[in-house]
């Protein structure tokens, strides 16, 4: 998911080869994909060193998260972002957001149940990479995150794979700008896989 949405896309074996061997010698890619493949593999020894039933899903969980993402990416990494931006789909900069909001979003993860995970995980993602809470890496941050309190709910996966990706992105610009809130319905019925289905497809690899 975090290499769809930086445009890298990966086959099967190049994934499984990656995960294997933690080593970018195999790749023909650019500077910048490397930078990108490495803080995702960086990212991801992080996540497996922890031990899940003691995580606390909170700022500065999220904050470490981003630092790992966007490690050479951003100017600034290991705070929230503390002047204006701008991107590309909204006409006007986008002004820091206030810790406690950040705050208040990432607290909704801890109440993820087997009733609410699949209004809240949209709901988090959506309001969180609309804030832009850091200088760069939000949205593979904010998956990470959402991912990170699945994981811990046993709940499921937040995956956004590359069939999906246009969509996706499209109503993310459509959020952004206010003209919709598809996407909210979109993450819930694609892109958030439940834990049975993880489990039944495991079993039809397995077979």
């Amino acid at each position: 998911t975090a290499m769809h949405l930086e445009g890298i896309h990966l086959d099967e074996v190049q994934t499984k080869y990656l995960l294997e061997k933690d080593s970018l010698e195999c790749f023909q890619v650019s500077e910048d994909d490397a930078i990108v493949i490495r803080n995702i593999v960086n990212t991801l020894n992080f996540l497996e060193k922890l031990d899940f039933d003691e995580l606390v899903v909170d700022l500065d969980f999220y904050i470490k998260l981003n630092s790992l993402l966007a490690y050479e990416q951003a100017l600034y990494v290991g705070f929230l972002r503390d002047r204006a931006i701008s991107i590309q789909c909204i006409s006007d900069d986008i002004m820091p957001c206030t810790e406690n909001q950040v705050v208040k979003e990432v607290d909704k993860l801890n109440g993820i149940n087997d009733s609410n995970y699949r209004e809240i995980i949209p709901s988090v993602f959506c309001t969180l990479a609309r804030m832009q809470p850091f200088f760069d890496g939000n949205k593979r941050s904010t998956n990470f995150l959402c991912n990170a309190a699945l994981i811990q709910k046993d709940l499921g996966l937040f995956v956004i794979d590359e069939n999906n990706l246009q969509t996706f992105n499209s109503l993310l610009r459509d959020y952004y700008t206010g003209k919709s809130s598809d996407i909210l319905k979109f993450i819930d019925e694609k892109l958030i896989i439940s834990r049975s289905q993880i489990k039944e497809e495991s079993q039809c690899i397995s077979f």
